[in-house]
């Protein structure tokens, strides 16, 4: 009889790829105009490589590469928040994406030290103090500001104009040296203030009207009284020098003259 040959096929069948696991971290905090660093990770079952992706913006969209980009937030408002996506890949393809939320926080403006005109001034002349600002925020407008002229008048209103706060036009009392600062408040209540500038005001000497008869007898009584007596400042007079004319002088306390209410 003859031989008879059997055979039998079998099938090999390939284990179902599962997918890799993505972790995006956080949740990140950053200034506005700041940056962070995010830190993704991803786990494979079956250990093989893997690839990274974030979409930075949330558009659906895996534009930038890699495992730990840097998120900007330039350009960016806050307080506010943004969430990225991260997506991590095997070789099959086979992606699994994970999502973070990044915060971000409002910043104060920034304020440059005061220009103040004129510089030095005079007791009773006024003054105007502008300073420079900027903020990182996209859109932190309206602004407000004040100056503070510091001789305890306090925070006074100013006007904003651009990028520049200018305070109101301010009149000093009396002479000195004072400290000027600038505040500059965004929309969300955050508030920069200035480094201080110095205002020297100098003092001013005071203005006196007389009064007296314009001819005399000689070896008479010349009566001479003062009509005015003012001084821009908080200046207390000390006493009245009287130049006669003929080269001879007097001097006389305040406190024995009649000065007139001025």
């Amino acid at each position: 009889c003859g031989a008879t040959n059997s055979f039998s096929t079998f099938a090999v069948l390939e284990p179902d790829n599962l997918p890799p696991t993505a972790d995006a971290g956080g949740d990140y905090s950053v200034a506005e105009g700041g940056s962070v660093s995010l830190t993704g990770t991803g786990e494979d079952p079956e250990d093989g490589p893997l690839t990274y992706a974030w979409d930075l913006d949330n558009d659906g969209s895996f534009e930038t590469p890699g495992q730990n980009p840097t998120f900007s937030a330039a350009g960016l408002d806050g307080p506010g928040n943004q969430v990225v996506v991260l997506q991590v890949c095997d070789e099959q393809p086979a992606c699994d994406t994970d999502e973070a939320t990044v915060d971000i926080t409002n910043v104060a403006p920034t304020v440059d030290a005061p220009s103040l005109a004129p510089q030095p001034s005079d007791e009773g002349d006024s003054v105007t103090a502008s300073a420079t600002f900027s903020d990182p925020g996209a859109d932190d407008s309206p602004f407000t500001c004040t100056a503070n002229y510091g001789d305890g008048s306090g925070d006074l209103a100013g006007t904003v104009s651009g990028n520049t706060c200018t305070g109101p036009a301010h009149t000093y009392a009396d002479d000195g040296l004072y400290d000027v600062t600038v505040t500059v408040t965004d929309k969300d209540s955050a508030a920069g203030v200035s480094p201080v500038a110095a205002q020297q005001v100098d003092n001013v000497a005071p203005t006196v009207a007389l009064a007296g008869e314009s001819t005399t007898n000689e070896g008479g009584i010349y009566a001479l009284s003062l009509d005015a007596v003012t001084d821009p400042g908080l200046d207390t007079v000390t006493e009245y020098i009287v130049h006669w004319g003929d080269g001879a002088s007097d001097t006389f306390a305040a406190a024995d003259v009649a000065a007139p209410n001025n």
